[in-house]
């Protein structure tokens, strides 16, 4: 019985479907099919190939997330043209639209997690977590 139950833990520890992404690996196609203050909508990881995109997964009650929007704002103002930005939150759609509508203007894109598609591909540590993907989709 003992065996067992060493068995049964040692199984549960290992349940994730997926280790999160380290540097270099590809990423696997997923849509965005909620994305607020954005005008194309659904957008798949995959479409996002060609460009550099980067991902920052933020919480509207995150201090560190919400501080540092101004300096993403400021890198994606300097390479608007080459470089894609997308912030992704688990947070409701009505929350996110208030916490957008109260910083007008607001550049990003938010894609609405609340089914933790995003948060259960890339597994982020912590917030704020930014990350980039190449333009052939792999992560550095």
């Amino acid at each position: 019985m003992k065996y067992f139950f060493l068995l049964l833990t040692v199984c549960c520890l290992d349940c994730d479907a997926q280790e999160p992404y380290k540097q270099s690996d590809l990423v696997s196609d997923l849509s965005a099919t909620q994305i607020l203050n954005y005008p194309a909508s659904p957008v798949s990881l995959k479409k996002l190939q060609g460009n550099i995109t980067i991902i920052d997964f933020f919480g509207t009650w995150c201090v560190p997330c919400v501080k540092a929007l101004p300096n993403l704002s400021r890198l994606q103002n300097e390479f608007k043209n080459s470089i894609r930005f997308f912030l992704v939150s688990n947070e409701t759609e009505a929350r996110l639209s208030k916490f957008i509508n109260l910083r007008n203007p607001f550049a990003f894109p938010v894609v609405v997690d609340d089914e933790n598609d995003f948060n259960g591909l890339f597994k982020p540590p912590s917030y704020p977590y930014t990350l980039i993907m190449i333009s052939r989709g792999n992560v550095i």
